[in-house]
């Protein structure tokens, strides 16, 4: 039964892996483009307001998705989905009307916006529809759609960035023509993803379950807090940047941020997409056990994937800046230790806050986060002024360290008393052998290729096979694990005739 709950998760994280790799590509190739046609003050405004969408959106849809997923299989296995479905989208129309017809025209006309009062207002109704957006892809999500999942994140990825990007270069717009390319690419996408979904056909009079309505309210308002808590230990450090020395600092800040977010935080989430519906349904079927054993593998699997990618920007930081900005962003490379070690633990953080949402004591996880973003808003306050004018935003980078270091602590504490979380230390031995090895190798042959598309190329491939390779000699990866690798790969990409079991 374990094998096969890995096989599942492989075989949807496969999918997953396919949407975040091209994702993180399509944004990858967009910071070069945008370090290009924005100076980093417009570059700093552009990331101030996407960032109030990619955060401030979740605020909302982060209840009710991951209460999709953890109630979505009880209500399928009663034959219920209309139920599940007419409850959660009863409410999507009076959400429309509130941002609309009341949030929209109340900042447009009364905020004090200046020359960015468009990008203001584009960034309000790309948020509405992103949201619903999310909605939607969490009911893909919890009824394992991977594929439908992955094709429909990389077109909104590529409206957002491409699109974008060619409406600021070829139509002479600024800021905002990154938004109308994300807001457009929305508005042709909802419509399908209702289709595939078949929610007309799903949503009927008279399924509407208050009880559902009441577990949702208690199982995802208290999500909504940790949303909030969580945004301010993720961007509250850039707006008090912002505060402090302004939107060139900001710029600078973002970039590394979002390389770093975009080449190791994406990662996780190949593993935490697939495996988070198929550890809710182990859980219902097997029992607590068994599931802390299921997890304790994915923790393994979770650190075989961010340790070698965490060691590797770090080791290649200034080659990568260098290779993807323009010269005036070279200073932000002093920010990348702190932040791409502080991004690792925030993202090894999902493992033991598990125990909340599989127990449905997702109230319990209120405290750990928000005493985490209380500090960090304080020593963001310190450091920030501390290390001056031209480098606050590496006071910035390690105040987010130390607060991510103090949420994983208090996480594994608080989630103790309703599941234990076991790291697995000796399986990780090969791993983190293997992942220094790599790292040693990046450092020399850093010092003596040339080149910079070329050069960085040759080196993540070189690493990439350095790293395999030792974990091969080491026995970092198991027969067993060998052999379910080709039965996730036949299972997700079946020979014609085989179909999909």
């Amino acid at each position: 039964m374990l094998r096969d709950k890995i096989i599942e998760i492989g075989k949807d994280s496969t999918w997953y892996l396919v949407s975040t790799i091209v994702s993180a590509f399509i944004g990858f190739i967009a910071v070069p483009i945008f370090t290009r046609i924005f100076e980093p003050h417009e570059y700093g405004i552009y990331t101030l307001v996407a960032t109030a969408i990619t955060l401030g959106a979740p605020v909302v849809f982060i209840m009710v998705t991951n209460a999709i997923v953890r109630y979505l299989p009880e209500y399928e296995g009663r034959g219920e989905l209309s139920v599940i479905f007419t409850t959660v989208l009863r409410r999507v129309p009076i959400f429309f009307a509130l941002m609309f017809c009341l949030c929209l025209p109340a900042v447009v006309i009364f905020a004090p916006l200046g020359r960015y009062r468009l990008v203001v207002a584009l960034g309000i109704s790309v948020f509405a529809l992103y949201t619903v957006f999310r909605v939607l892809l969490g009911f893909m999500r919890a009824m394992r759609m991977a594929w439908q999942y992955a094709v429909f994140m990389i077109i909104v990825q590529f409206g957002r960035y491409i699109v974008g990007a060619l409406l600021v270069a070829k139509f002479g717009m600024h800021v905002e023509g990154i938004f109308w390319g994300w807001l457009g690419t929305l508005v042709l996408v909802i419509p399908v993803e209702l289709a595939i979904l078949r929610v007309w056909k799903r949503i009927k009079r008279g399924a509407f379950s208050r009880t559902l309505e009441r577990n949702i309210l208690s199982y995802g308002l208290p999500l909504i807090l940790v949303s909030i808590f969580s945004d301010i230990l993720t961007a509250a450090d850039r707006y008090m940047v912002q505060g402090f020395w302004g939107s060139k600092q900001v710029g600078l800040y973002s970039v590394v941020y979002t390389l770093v977010t975009n080449l190791e935080a994406i990662l996780a989430s190949i593993i935490a997409l697939g495996a988070t519906p198929v550890i809710v349904r182990f859980f219902e079927q097997e029992g607590e056990e068994a599931t802390v054993t299921l997890i304790s593998r994915i923790t393994r699997y979770f650190l075989m994937l961010l340790l070698p990618a965490m060691v590797g920007i770090w080791v290649l930081n200034r080659r990568i800046v260098s290779v993807i900005t323009s010269p005036g962003y070279m200073d932000a490379t002093k920010a990348v230790f702190p932040l791409v070690l502080g991004v690792f633990i925030s993202n090894l953080q999902w493992l033991p806050f598990l125990s909340f949402q599989i127990k449905k004591r997702t109230d319990s996880s209120i405290f750990p986060i928000g005493i985490s973003a209380v500090f960090n808003l304080a020593l963001n306050a310190l450091l920030i002024p501390l290390f001056g004018p031209k480098y606050g935003f590496v006071g910035a980078a390690w105040a987010t360290l130390a607060s991510y270091v103090l949420c994983l602590f208090l996480v594994v504490r608080a989630g103790r008393k309703y599941m234990r979380w076991e790291f697995p230390w000796k399986g990780s031995l090969s791993i983190m052998i293997s992942t220094a090895a790599m790292g040693l190798l990046l450092f020399f042959l850093d010092k003596i290729l040339f080149g910079r598309w070329y050069g960085l190329l040759t080196l993540v491939i070189a690493g990439m096979l350095f790293y395999s390779f030792t974990m091969l000699a080491t026995g970092g990866f198991t027969k067993s694990e060998l052999t379910f690798a080709k039965e996730i790969l036949s299972r997700a990409f079946p020979k014609r005739g085989e179909g999909r079991h």
